[in-house]
């Protein structure tokens, strides 16, 4: 059994995926659950990732890099010594 997030009619929703169709979940999906009679074709959803970021941190990066007096551009490079390739 595939278990997914999605929205259907803006509301987000855990479901169940049975032959191409997702029955809502009660319960938490962590634990045993049970799902709705009724389903919705997965072609009349929008999957989402399975968790919501709680925190960014793209501030943090960019008080970060305004302090550097250098101007840098993101993504910075990274350097492997000349010894590294060798085993």
């Amino acid at each position: 059994m595939k278990i997914y997030r999605y929205t259907y009619r803006n509301k987000a929703y855990w479901g169940a995926l049975k032959e191409d169709v997702l029955f809502e979940i009660k319960g938490s999906v962590f634990r045993k659950f049970e799902t709705k009679k009724e389903g919705v074709p997965i072609s009349k959803v929008i999957l989402l990732p399975p968790a919501e970021p709680t925190k960014t941190f793209q501030p943090d990066a960019v008080s970060l890099f305004s302090v550097c007096p250098l101007p840098i551009q993101l993504p910075l490079f990274f350097l492997l010594a000349p010894l590294t390739f060798f085993r």
